[in-house]
């Protein structure tokens, strides 16, 4: 059922796009990458600007500190979000790094509670989970020092 093939597609791409945004709210970005495999630019650009006549889709900075709220609750630092954020064509939120330090603890303490502190060892286990979960160097850096 691929319409660029030729053959009729039974969703019309604006009935797509609804079903898109009734499960979660997408960014332009990720719309246009979904709908590309079923549909033409020209059917692409006209759903897209009928959602935005009907003010369907969410502008793009809310969109984009909303899911980096969703993602700061999830324990994910600052570049794991930019970075999550730029590829679905969100712009970039600010960092907190006092948050980032609080969230960069919490994850240390609910994650490796049983480890002996101050082994070797211990510290390569917390740069492993933070660079993982996308924390900067710097956060890394003041968290290994007062675990020292």
């Amino acid at each position: 059922m691929n319409q660029k093939s030729g053959e009729k597609n039974e969703i019309s791409p604006r009935k797509k796009i609804m079903d898109l945004l009734a499960r979660r709210d997408h960014s332009e970005l990720e719309l246009r990458r979904k709908l590309s495999a079923d549909y033409e630019a020209d059917q692409i650009r006209d759903a897209i600007e009928f959602a935005k006549q009907n003010k369907w889709l969410r502008d793009p900075t809310e969109l984009a500190l909303a899911v980096a709220a969703e993602l700061g609750r999830k324990n994910k630092g600052a570049q794991y979000i930019q970075a999550f954020l730029s590829s679905r064509g969100l712009p970039s939120v600010s960092r907190d790094v006092n948050e980032e330090h609080r969230k960069a603890l919490e994850l240390i303490a609910t994650k490796l509670r049983a480890q002996p502190p101050f082994e070797v060892e211990f510290k390569n286990k917390i740069v492993r989970l933070l660079k993982n979960r996308g924390f900067d160097d710097e956060t890394i850096r003041k968290v290994i020092h007062e675990k020292s």
